[in-house]
């Protein structure tokens, strides 16, 4: 493709196209490629606008959430965008085969989540489409959020045509539901979803046919998670719960302030990349239909949860008490002996008297 790329064995397919696991032959290394079908281009040519504005999107994006974005063309009528490639498990997955997650696994996860959802926002930029499908989680544990195919700059015109509504019924906001527009809290209601699936799970809100999930989004009220869960702490249940509020006023209302409480309300917070706190730092994910990753088949299933997802650090187990030492005693000091009186000193003779002096002569007579 291009005269460059080496298309290989398909990772991912959906609505918006299909993903390649292909070869740079330029550069040596390996890539995603997602490409759009000429025949869904003819039939649909706003799927070509939204196609084009997903690679905006994303290379509008610098995050480690967010993948590189590093070609996007069009060959032979085939439209294509390159991106990073990286092995790992989409949630939805992990939902499938694990069930419901440990709550402050499930919280470090959508902490994640909600800081390259913050990250999106910030560039003004609206997902639209949250949900397990879309977040993908590294071999080495990181994080990543995929498929910008219907995301909308704040304040653009959106795509959609006349009543028709994009996104998945299971995690879409009530304004969306009933055609509104959406804004960053409509992000944190699909987030609020993804999160209660996470925890207990299933999503909020079940039903036959996108009729049924799309009313119930609208108007229905769901069970708390901690009543779907009782291991669910209630501290975390309260915030999915205002996450979900129907009215966006009183959801939380910046992917910023559920990041940090998320982070607070969890045992084991993510790593910090780059020294923000409390997000781990995140490799290249291809963005596009999920699951956009290649998963080598050897190792799917045989690769242990705790490889799947990094664990954030374990709080250190508390001390062992150790009694203090008893007070040391010393050993009573050896009495000492009293002074000896010194022995009485030797009389002192008394001087003796010197011998008188012998009488001298008296001198002779001449």
């Amino acid at each position: 493709m291009a005269g460059r790329y080496e298309l290989a064995d398909v990772i991912g397919r959906g609505a918006m196209g299909t993903v390649y696991r292909a070869d740079d032959l330029v550069l040596g290394r390996s890539v995603a490629v997602k490409t759009l079908p000429w025949l869904v281009a003819d039939q649909n040519p706003k799927s070509v606008a939204r196609f084009e504005r997903e690679a905006r999107a994303a290379a509008a994006l610098s995050h480690p959430a967010v993948v590189a974005v590093y070609d996007t063309g069009v060959d032979a009528s085939t439209h294509f965008i390159v991106m990073e490639l990286v092995s790992g498990r989409s949630l939805e997955a992990i939902l499938r085969t694990e069930g419901a997650l440990d709550p402050d696994r499930a919280a470090a996860l959508a902490a994640r989540v909600a800081d390259a959802l913050a990250a999106a926002h910030r560039a003004g930029i609206i997902h639209r489409d949250i949900k397990p499908a879309n977040v993908m989680v590294a071999d080495e544990g990181a994080v990543k959020v995929l498929d910008f195919g219907i995301a909308r700059a704040r304040g653009s015109v959106t795509l959609t045509e006349g009543a028709s509504v994009l996104g998945t019924a299971a995690y879409m906001a009530p304004e969306q539901a009933l055609g509104k527009p959406a804004d960053e809290r409509s992000d944190i209601y699909a987030l609020g979803c993804v999160l209660y699936a996470l925890l207990t799970g299933r999503p909020p809100f079940t039903g036959e046919g996108f009729a049924a999930i799309i009313h119930q989004q609208a108007n229905a009220e769901p069970r708390s998670p901690c009543e779907e869960n009782p291991g669910v702490p209630a501290a975390l249940s309260a915030l999915v719960m205002r996450m979900l509020a129907k009215a966006p006023e009183d959801r939380p209302q910046s992917a910023v302030e559920v990041r940090d409480r998320l982070i607070d309300l969890s045992a084991r917070p993510p790593a910090a990349p780059g020294g923000r706190p409390g997000v781990a730092p995140a490799v290249g994910v291809p963005l596009g239909v999920a699951p956009a990753v290649e998963i080598p088949a050897a190792r799917a299933r045989a690769t242990p949860a705790t490889q799947r997802l990094a664990p954030a650090p374990r709080r250190p187990a508390p001390a062992a008490r150790v009694p203090p030492p008893p007070p040391h005693r010393s050993a009573p000091a050896a009495p000492v002996p009293p002074p000896r009186r010194p022995a009485p000193a030797a009389p002192v003779p008394p001087p003796r008297r010197p011998a008188p002096a012998a009488p001298v002569p008296p001198p002779r007579a001449p």
